[in-house]
């Protein structure tokens, strides 16, 4: 039960963020220094607490400094491999229960075959932090490990990262479990980072200050947390991001890959090695730390960084007409994989081997870059952060939305986003892929007429059932046929709550839409319609680890709102690689009651979706003697049901229902699990109060005007696509009772039941 109306899901940050690299690989101290010069310039960036000495969280992430550790080895007398050979963990340890997070650790490389030959104890200077940041400081250690087999190189990365994986899952839920952390572990990088201020941070590691210290690169982040408690882990720079923004879409994403899980399978990892990566994110971390798990598992699987974050943050593609054929079929087929990490973001990324950055589509988070004579790139949420004599000054440049910067330390090249979309592109024939992949809606043979079953009397009576009023016929929808768009109210509503209301509510009108706040601006949906996208997928998931899946079909919707003929049609599919099932949403409250009767259909569901039903469509058109179960109930339901059977992504959700009208009532079908909504009898409805001649219009400027309303709400969130928006549930609920949340709305923030 909560307590209060705190809760951490409202929890935001905006931070500074940069990254200094010799283009040629050639490390030194000097990037290092100014790297921390930039964070220091970036201190009006952090969160400062009331004593005045804790910060919100600062860090660098450098490379691997083999010579330095090999001189430190050698006065201890341990003699390093070579590079490559080895990884070095950096490690968080809780000044409490120390030895048993030692014995986990230790055990976890046994089992893996791995050897820490040398733990070195990380020398910090804590006297100069403040009293917050002291209350949980971390005895700071360096494993240096080895492999038993002699592995190096991607193999040995790919150990390193089930070695984390396996230690973390196990370190789970017990006491001081959170002050356990490996904020690196790698055989390329490594990362200095605390609950500090920037000023503190080369303070603290007096390993930053030595000379004999080098890297070739270095990212640094300066965190500002509007309102969350800082924590020595949730510093940044992450394990390969360094991430200025918000994931506004993050409650979906985490709930999607979850239910992605099941279908995981790759040629880098074993049946029981994936099965010890599990769960690949985890909601108890922030927006930020969870992209970054997701691009560290699309890396691990076999994908190049610059990749991986164009299919995570793609530019806004889909309405952009001069877009290569081969560039348009990349983003098409990489839609279906994954939807975007919608939201404000500007991210550095680094995999040992590469560094860059790209902004999400909308370019709301600025950023620059300098080019220098003496080959290297300072990059950073703003400009003048490092001082460049102007005559060494070779290019400046800043981001454009959506586009993406690269420097291959490997190559020694910098290359700019035409040239590297360019040559993702062109790396396996897309266009070939999508052909055999993707069936668009428009190729699935249906009759497109405008078949209406509903006699005047049974209409009327449906429209009762579903509490239609004369004012949802007057005021919502003739308005939406005449107009295109949601009808024009006055500003604000001073209706009663739902949970108040002396006539039943409609279900949606206890969830309030959360909106854009603090530094994440809302989009205009008018003026900046071409970053937005309604378009939706149904179909089996993809295996995210695996390219070309043959078992991964899917239909292509422009628009979520779908007429009777293109239903029937997808009722009807019964082949190869689409099959639909139709459940009724009703029952008979003789045999049985509401409650029971949603977890009855939840099962039905998971069977069907167990003998290989990849199309679900819910339907609560009225029977005999049976009651109709409300839409989104049934919905968040069976949507939550599949997402804790492990099947949710085998399967879309499309919902025929008599109590869909308004906009309101699409967006929260979508938000908890709805790809596609056939609002059947708003349609009888239209027909019925339409001249014979105008129906079909009626109709289009209807599902117009949904479209318009739909991007209108994500637009407040800052959110561009409605594929992300799918299963987001950026809701707050206000007066349902706790049983309906838990059983229909997992997740969602209730902090006032009803009953």
């Amino acid at each position: 039960m909560t307590r209060g109306l705190y809760s951490e899901e409202f929890e935001k940050d905006a931070c500074g963020i940069g990254f200094i690299a010799n283009i040629k690989n050639v490390p030194s101290h000097q990037i290092v220094a100014d790297a921390l010069k930039m964070l220091h310039k970036m201190e009006h960036r952090g969160g400062v607490a009331a004593d005045d000495k804790t910060g919100d969280g600062a860090g660098v992430h450098i490379q691997i400094p083999h010579n330095y550790f090999q001189q430190l080895a050698k006065q201890e007398g341990i003699e390093l491999p070579a590079k490559g050979a080895y990884g070095v963990g950096m490690v968080f340890f809780p000044m409490l229960n120390t030895q048993l997070f030692e014995s986990i650790l230790n055990a976890v490389l046994r089992q893996l075959d791995l050897e820490a030959f040398w733990i070195r104890w990380v020398p910090t200077r804590g006297e100069e932090i403040g009293d917050f940041a002291k209350s949980n400081e971390p005895y700071v250690r360096q494993y240096f490990i080895k492999s038993t087999d002699a592995i190096s190189g991607r193999e040995l990365q790919r150990k390193l990262y089930l070695f984390r994986k396996i230690t973390e899952y196990k370190a789970k839920g017990l006491d001081y479990a959170k002050e356990f952390y490996m904020s690196s572990c790698s055989i390329h990088s490594i990362i200095y980072k605390g609950e500090l201020r920037t000023w503190q941070l080369d303070e603290y590691y007096p390993d930053l200050k030595d000379e004999r210290l080098v890297s070739a690169f270095a990212i640094i982040h300066s965190r500002f947390s509007t309102n969350t408690l800082p924590e020595w882990r949730l510093a940044q720079p992450f394990r390969y991001i360094a991430h200025n923004g918000e994931i506004n879409t993050i409650k979906g994403n985490i709930n999607k890959m979850r239910s992605r899980e099941a279908l995981f399978s790759s040629t880098h990892f074993t049946k029981e090695e994936i099965n010890q990566l599990l769960p690949i994110c985890n909601a108890e971390f922030s927006d930020s730390a969870n992209l970054d798990m997701a691009v560290e598992l699309l890396i691990m699987g076999g994908r190049e960084i610059e990749r991986v974050m164009a299919m995570l943050i793609p530019p806004a593609w889909r309405e952009n007409i001069t877009l290569s054929k081969e560039l348009r079929a990349f983003y098409d087929y990489h839609a279906t994989f994954l939807e975007p990490w919608d939201g404000p973001a500007a991210v550095c990324f680094t995999d040992g081997n590469k560094v860059g950055a790209c902004i999400d589509r909308n370019g709301l988070r600025p950023t620059r870059y300098s080019i220098t004579k003496d080959d290297r790139i300072v990059f950073a949420s703003e400009t003048g952060i490092v001082e460049i004599e102007p005559s060494q000054v070779l290019k400046r440049g800043k981001l454009k939305p959506g586009q993406m910067i690269l420097v291959d330390l490997v190559e020694n090249t910098f290359e700019e986003d035409e040239s590297i979309k360019t040559r993702l592109s062109q790396e396996f024939d897309y266009q070939k892929w999508n052909h055999e992949l993707i069936t668009h809606e428009s190729e699935l043979a249906r009759d497109t007429t405008l078949n209406f079953k509903l006699e005047t009397d049974e209409l009327l009576k449906e429209q009762l059932t579903f509490g239609y009023s004369k004012e949802d016929l007057k005021y919502i929808l003739k308005p939406m046929t005449t107009t295109g768009s949601e009808p024009i109210g006055s500003m604000g509503n001073d209706a009663a709550l739902a949970v108040f209301a002396k006539r039943n509510a409609h279900l949606s009108n206890y969830f309030r839409q959360l909106f854009a706040q603090v530094s994440n601006p809302a989009i205009d949906p008018i003026r900046e319609k071409a970053v937005m996208s309604l378009a939706v997928y149904l179909g089996q998931s993809n295996n995210l680890l695996e390219d070309n899946d043959p078992t991964s079909r899917k239909i292509l919707l422009d628009q979520p709102v779908v007429k009777p003929a293109l239903l029937a049609s997808i009722k009807e599919l019964s082949g190869e690689h689409y099959r639909t099932v139709e459940l009724s949403a009703t029952y008979s409250p003789e045999k049985t009651n509401l409650k029971e009767s949603i977890k009855e259909l939840s099962k039905q569901a998971a069977d069907l979706v167990r003998g290989g039903v990849n199309i679900l469509v819910l339907s609560n058109r009225p029977k005999t003697g049976e009651l109709s179960i409300p839409s989104l109930l049934v919905t968040g339901a069976v949507h939550h049901y599949l997402i804790d059977q492990g099947i949710r992504a085998r399967v879309s959700l499309v919902i025929e229902g008599g109590d869909v009208i308004e906009t309101h009532h699409f967006a929260t079908l979508i938000a908890y699990g709805a790809s596609a909504v056939c609002p059947y009898l708003a349609f009888e409805t239209l027909n019925s109060i339409s001249e014979p001649d105008q129906v079909k219009e009626a109709i289009d400027q209807y599902i117009k005007a949904i479209g318009y309303g739909l991007r209108k709400i994500l637009s407040k969130m800052g959110i561009s696509t409605l594929q992300s928006y799918e299963s987001a549930q950026i809701f707050e609920i206000l007066g349902l009772s706790d049983e309906i949340v838990k059983l229909c709305f997992k997740g969602t923030p209730s902090r006032i039941s009803g009953k």
